[in-house]
């Protein structure tokens, strides 16, 4: 059985658009592995908080430029506002 020139233009048409829903799924999937790898590496960054994690909550250290005492659980003096890091 020859098809006609109409029914060869629709098969055609209609396996061009199957292969290009399959693109656009495997082109949506790259997309997703993308954001779950950049996600997966910004966590990996070093982050300035943990860095400057306190090793002896209890503890307190005394300002360079004031002399007072400060728990070991903030960065600045509670008297003159000094900025330990």
């Amino acid at each position: 059985m020859e098809m006609s020139p109409a029914q060869s233009f629709e098969t055609g048409a209609v396996i061009g658009e199957i292969i290009l829903f399959l693109l656009l799924i495997v082109l949506i999937a790259l997309i997703a592995y993308l954001v779950v790898v950049l996600i997966k590496r910004n966590k990996e960054k070093n982050n300035p908080r943990i860095k400057y994690q306190i090793e002896n909550p209890q503890g307190r250290w005394t300002c360079p430029r004031c002399n007072s005492e400060n728990p070991n659980t903030t960065f600045l003096c509670n008297r003159c506002g000094y900025r330990v890091v």
